[in-house]
């Protein structure tokens, strides 16, 4: 659709009809889909201290039960998203390449959860509602590199976008209804396997390691994250992978998953909104 045309201006006009209504994710979703081809979106609400919770997602329900659940009984603690919410990222307009670390493309995380959803890239409109709260709407691209075309349309919007979130959501999140307190307690849950993950056999620093590796990161990257030497990475890298009795990054994943998801029983939080 061209950005300056009648049809443009009537989704910017159903969308602000539609605030503080439920029709207003729905208009958002239409007014983004008219701008950019996606082959998935989701709407995902990011709250301090609980587990994220999915208000929108257009993922067929054979994926969604086999990648979002699992996203949400404790993948999220691997997403460069969550973490980049985590270190208060600022409302925009961004690229999964933008914040992700540098082996991310080829990390085990990537290859289970974005190829399984079958997109190669993603852009997300992040909208900050408080100091706790922050609302993504995120489009799965088809496109390994964003062409700048693509970057420049949704540029062009995502100021409206995200005034128009931030005045709709900011009236309308609950953070005491029943689904709330269930996600406040399979963060809990989730958080404290992630905090002992292979405690029992690692060295504070070896976890360290396992963790940033498991997250898409380097070996060479987390010594300058870690501020030491990149032999002694690898000897770390070593270490761990003969105590956990493993051989490759795909091992180290599936020991990780295997630990959060059994220490997680809780029901996963409600609908989405």
């Amino acid at each position: 659709m061209d950005l300056g045309s009648k049809e443009w201006y009537q989704c910017l006009s159903d969308v602000v009809a539609a605030i503080d209504t439920e029709r207003f994710t729905d208009q958002v979703i239409a007014a983004i889909h008219s701008v950019v081809s996606y082959n998935q979106i989701v709407v995902i609400c990011y709250q301090k201290g609980k587990a994220p919770a999915f208000w929108y997602s257009q993922v067929p329900e054979a994926r969604r039960a086999a990648v979002i659940n699992n996203y949400l009984k404790g993948c999220y603690l691997l997403d460069p998203w969550y973490h980049a919410y985590q270190h208060e990222l600022p409302s925009g307009l961004y690229q999964l390449g933008n914040i992700a670390p540098d082996d991310f493309f080829v990390s085990e995380f990537y290859r289970e959860y974005y190829q399984a959803l079958e997109i190669q890239n993603e852009a997300v409109f992040a909208i900050d509602i408080d100091g706790d709260t922050q609302i993504q709407i995120s489009m799965g691209i088809m496109e390994k590199t964003i062409t700048p075309q693509t970057h420049e349309r949704l540029s062009i919007i995502a100021p409206f976008i995200i005034a128009a979130g931030q005045k709709h959501w900011k009236s309308s999140i609950d953070i005491s209804d029943e689904a709330s307190r269930r996600s406040a307690v399979i963060h809990e849950h989730v958080a404290h396997a992630f905090n002992n993950f292979g405690s029992s056999a690692l060295t504070n620093r070896e976890r360290d390691v396992a963790i940033l590796i498991i997250r898409g990161y380097s070996l060479k990257s987390i010594a300058t994250l870690l501020g030491v030497a990149f032999g002694t990475i690898k000897v770390h890298c070593k270490n761990l992978y003969k105590k956990l009795d493993i051989n490759s990054q795909s091992e180290l994943f599936a020991l990780f998953i295997d630990e959060i998801t059994r220490h997680n029983t809780q029901p996963i939080p409600g609908p989405d909104k």
